[in-house]
């Protein structure tokens, strides 16, 4: 890793100084790679290099991928004006490429749209997803594994939990004969409301924790996971775990949801209501709207105002599922 970085910084530096604008994005489109497999320590200022650069790119066909990175990385440490900026980006261009490019320009869009909760919105823009992804070829790049997981939290959230597994099957049989780390992960967190503990188990365990950047995706599904399955000793030591790992990788979030599994060991779950937004502007609205309905599942009780607030919130995200699921508790 270290040689790598010193590869890059030397590319940075020799490209800056010869004012090569394609030398110039090769070398941050690698530095911004090689970052996120140690989790999202430096992510902002590379992705901000990256906005500047494509603004002069004269290439937009080239410079694509990159900016789909960069979103998709904004996106993963909350930096939601900076992610939706670089999506819309590369969502607009994608429409005068390629079916490829336009799949990863879907793959931007969910960046923001998925952590918001904009489910109305993404259940019609993802609707062709798994017909464009046919015409591909049939199989998944790490973008398009990526959509295709978002379209199943969507079909689950706006059309019940049958068109969600649909989605999910889709996904198993568009696998290309590798593991996608990433987007397998976050299949598993976006599918553990409507899927059994073990079926998200499994998919969890499946994935090898190969990089620092992969047990982020991996704690964010465990630690609900453990609390709804009522597996005290995986809920302590995921919450421990995530509490070491949350400033060696930049993970603010890891650090909250190790806060939400210790007021669910200790029973304090209802003062844990209040702690919530602190993860609605680390993960966004959705993971802690999602987080509020287990904790009401696991036996709290909400003041009337919350409820009130949190049906509200359900509702305007297109989150019908998981409101029924509240309306179903209290």
């Amino acid at each position: 890793t270290s040689d790598i970085r010193a590869d890059v910084d030397r590319a940075l530096e020799i490209a800056e100084q010869t004012v090569s604008t394609p030398l110039l994005s090769h070398a941050l489109d690698s530095y911004l790679m090689e970052r996120r497999t140690e989790g999202f320590c430096g992510i902002v200022p590379v992705a901000d290099r990256i906005a500047q650069v494509a603004e002069d790119y004269p290439d937009r066909r080239e410079i694509h991928e990159m900016i789909v990175t960069a979103s998709i990385a904004c996106g993963e440490v909350g930096e939601w004006e900076r992610a939706e900026r670089l999506g819309l980006r590369a969502f607009e261009d994608a429409q005068r490429m390629g079916l490829h490019q336009r799949i990863h320009g879907l793959r931007a869009r969910t960046a923001t749209m998925v952590p918001r909760g904009e489910f109305a919105e993404l259940d019609q823009a993802l609707s062709p997803l798994a017909e464009m992804v046919t015409e591909d070829g049939g199989r998944m790049c790490e973008f398009g594994a990526g959509a295709v997981a978002a379209a199943c939290l969507t079909a689950f959230e706006t059309r019940g939990s049958e068109e969600g597994r649909r989605m999910m099957e889709f996904f198993a049989h568009a696998l290309p004969d590798r593991i996608l780390h990433r987007p397998q992960l976050q299949l598993a967190e976006y599918v553990r409301p409507f899927v059994s503990p073990n079926e998200t188990m499994n998919l969890l365990q499946s994935v090898p924790n190969a990089l620092m950047a992969h047990q982020i995706f991996r704690l964010r599904a465990e630690i609900p996971l453990a609390a709804m399955s009522r597996d005290a000793e995986l809920l302590a030591s995921s919450a421990d775990e995530a509490e070491e790992l949350a400033a060696a990788v930049c993970a603010p979030v890891l650090r909250s949801l190790a806060a939400w599994a210790r007021a669910v060991l200790s029973g304090q779950t209802d003062t844990s209501w209040h702690d919530l937004s602190q993860l609605d502007s680390e993960a966004g609205s959705y993971l802690a709207a999602r987080l509020a309905v287990d904790l009401a599942r696991l036996g709290s009780s909400p003041s009337r105002l919350e409820v009130a607030a949190l049906r509200g919130r359900l509702d305007q995200m297109g989150a019908h599922n998981t409101l029924g699921e509240l309306e179903a508790v209290l």
